[in-house]
């Protein structure tokens, strides 16, 4: 349905693209990238479809961080500054409520290790604090 109503495919192709759908061999995700790389294309190019399509698999599929993080810099003094706060500060988690409960979760990682501690704290350091919350939420954090 969709190939037909934002694609630009013609009729003998939608014919093909229905046969594969109904085909158990053929997984749907393929049809699903298919139209997704066809709709980028329309609308840009072929090399901005191919980025869409790699920039995906990074992030979704490898499960890797997206190139374009958001750098931040934060105020810790002599204590650091506590993760909860961060990730607040940070705009990850909108109260410190839910930056807790997503911890509690373990949906948290600072440089790739799950934290467990809602009281961890982030200290003066030369490098930056990889952190991730949820599957799709990264920071990098530079405590200052």
């Amino acid at each position: 349905k969709y190939f037909e109503l934002v694609g630009n495919v013609e009729p003998d192709d939608l014919k093909d693209i229905e046969r594969r759908l109904h085909d158990s061999s053929v997984n749907p995700s393929h049809l699903k990238r298919e139209l997704a790389r066809g709709i980028v294309a329309l609308y840009y190019d072929e090399d901005s479809a191919s980025s869409a399509e790699q920039h995906f698999d990074q992030i979704h599929v490898h499960k890797d961080r997206p190139d374009d993080v958001k750098q931040v810099e934060l105020e810790g003094g002599d204590d650091g500054i506590w993760l909860v706060k961060a990730l607040t500060h940070t705009g990850m988690c909108v109260s410190s409520s839910q930056a807790r409960r997503m911890i509690s979760q373990g949906a948290v990682r600072v440089d790739g290790e799950k934290v467990a501690d809602a009281e961890m704290r982030l200290v003066l350091r030369e490098d930056v604090y990889a952190i991730k919350v949820g599957k799709r939420k990264f920071v990098d954090v530079t405590v200052v």
